[in-house]
C-alpha cells in the first residue's frame, strides 16, 4: 500500500524517500522535544516533593491550633499583632473539622462504640485524637426526612403558581379600571367571555381514613403545611429516640454478659428496634492536627 502524501501530508515526513538522510532531523526532533518535555516534569516533581514533605511534617500552619501561627500569618498579611487576633469563627472551625478528619469503614463489632473506637486510635496515635465516633443506622428518620422534604417541594411549588395566579389577577383588574374603555367595548368583553376570573384555592384529594371508604377534598396549602408540622414532630421524636438508645448502648460498656443480654432485651422490648441495628460498620477520627490525620491516612 502506497504512502499518502496529498493535502495535509504533503508537509510531514511522508514525503521523505525510504533511507532519506533527512529522517535523521525527525529522529533528532523526536529525542530533543521529548527529554524538554521530561525535563520539565522532573523540575516540577523536584518542587511538588519538597513541599509534600513539609506538608507531612508540619502540617498546613494556616488552620493548625497553635497561636503562635495565627498570629504570624495575621503579622505578614497585615492584621495587626497579638491584641488583634480574633477568635475562630464558625466557618474556619468547620474547615479545621472537616480538614482534620477522616473516615473509617468496616469497623470490627468489638470496636463499634465511639470510646472502644477512641481509645484504639488513641493508643496508636497518643494525644493526637481529638474525637472519634461511629455512625449509626437511622432508617426511619431518614424515611420521615425524606417525606418532610416532599411536603415541602410541593407546598413550595403550589404556593408560588398562586402566588403568580393572585398577581396576574390583581394586574389586570387594575388594568381594567384604569382603562377608558367605551360601552360597547365593555359589553363585548362581558359577553364573550373576557372577564377576568378570580383565582380559586387549590384542593387536593386524600384518604378518608382506615375506617372510611373514599377521598374528600381539602384545601391544599393548609393540608401541605399540617403536615410539614406533623413530620417535624415526629422527627424530633425519632432523633430524640435514636440519641438515649446510643446512649444506652455506650453506658452499656463494662456490664456482664448477663447484664448486656438483658439491656438489649429490654431496649428491644420497649422500642422494637435491637441496640446492635443502631450501630454500622462506619464511623470517623477527628485529630488534634492535619500532620496526624495524613499519618494516619498513609
Amino acid at each position: 500500500e502506497s504512502t499518502v502524501v496529498e493535502g495535509y501530508f504533503s508537509i510531514t515526513m511522508n514525503t521523505l524517500e525510504p533511507g532519506s538522510p533527512r529522517l535523521w532531523v525527525c529522529f533528532a526532533f523526536a529525542v530533543l522535544y521529548f527529554g524538554w518535555v521530561l525535563r520539565r516534569q522532573w523540575i516540577e516533581w523536584e518542587t511538588f516533593i519538597s513541599l509534600r514533605f513539609d506538608f507531612l511534617a508540619n502540617g498546613d500552619v494556616e488552620v493548625e491550633q497553635d497561636p503562635g501561627s495565627i498570629q504570624g500569618m495575621k503579622k505578614r498579611l497585615g492584621l495587626g499583632g497579638e491584641e488583634l487576633v480574633a477568635q475562630k469563627d464558625d466557618v474556619q472551625l468547620h474547615l479545621e473539622q472537616y480538614r482534620n478528619s477522616c473516615m473509617v469503614e468496616f469497623i470490627p463489632e468489638s470496636h463499634r462504640r465511639d470510646r472502644e473506637l477512641y481509645e484504639f486510635f488513641d493508643a496508636i496515635f497518643p494525644g493526637q485524637v481529638k474525637r472519634a465516633e461511629c455512625l449509626i443506622n437511622c432508617t426511619t428518620l431518614t424515611k420521615l426526612i425524606n417525606e418532610r422534604k416532599s411536603y415541602v417541594i410541593k407546598y413550595e411549588n403550589l404556593y408560588a403558581k398562586q402566588f403568580h395566579a393572585k398577581q396576574v389577577y390583581r394586574r389586570k383588574t387594575e388594568g381594567q379600571h384604569t382603562e377608558d374603555v367605551g360601552v360597547c367595548a365593555y359589553i363585548c368583553c362581558r359577553c364573550l367571555g373576557g372577564d377576568v376570573k378570580k383565582p380559586q384555592e387549590p384542593k387536593i384529594r386524600i384518604d378518608r381514613g382506615r375506617l372510611c371508604c373514599g377521598k374528600k377534598m381539602v384545601k391544599a396549602l393548609p393540608y401541605y403545611l399540617s403536615e410539614i408540622k406533623r413530620l417535624n414532630r415526629e422527627v424530633e421524636k425519632e432523633h430524640r429516640r435514636i440519641l438515649e438508645e446510643k446512649q444506652k448502648v455506650e453506658d452499656k460498656e463494662g456490664s456482664s454478659r448477663l447484664l448486656r443480654s438483658t439491656i438489649k432485651q429490654g431496649i428491644k422490648l420497649a422500642t422494637g428496634v435491637t441496640a446492635d441495628s443502631l450501630s454500622s460498620q462506619t464511623g470517623f477520627v477527628e485529630f488534634q492536627t492535619l500532620t496526624a490525620k495524613q499519618s494516619a491516612l498513609q
